[in-house]
């Protein structure tokens, strides 16, 4: 989607310039479909507004009840790997998630999505007017 070169990440200027709303919103619809509404971006997004944060501004504490909600921490702690839920009894907006490279011995917030770049994609939801529900 991003047409980054292997090896690249995705930044968020590809996220701004590079991915459309018709594709952006069919990733969402897909997630949405087929976990009957249970996953998805514009569910992660309202699920990461609802819990105090916002697409402007990093909020710390905002952003460990957002990871508490999806399931991604427990006992105060972020989950590694090999600890979250891929399976349909997982929280509600626990999935996607997208990691840098699939190692079970970093802690999930070292390899998570930036959290800058999870706003981005985020805002990109919001500008698509890709809603939840």
């Amino acid at each position: 989607l991003t047409q980054r070169k292997r090896g690249g990440g995705i930044n968020t200027r590809a996220i701004k310039e590079k991915i459309s709303c018709e594709e952006i919103s069919n990733i969402d619809r897909l997630w949405r479909k087929y976990s009957e509404d249970k996953f998805g971006l514009s569910i992660q997004m309202s699920i990461y507004l609802e819990t105090g944060n916002n697409l402007e501004v990093y909020d710390p504490q905002s952003y460990q009840i957002f990871g508490d909600q999806l399931g991604w921490r427990k006992a105060r702690k972020w989950k590694k790997y090999e600890q979250l839920n891929f399976s349909e009894n997982a929280p509600k907006g626990h999935l996607p998630i997208a990691l840098r490279e699939l190692d079970a011995t970093v802690n999930i917030p070292e390899f998570m999505i930036t959290k800058r770049l999870r706003r981005i994609l985020y805002s990109k939801v919001q500008e698509c007017n890709i809603m939840s529900g």
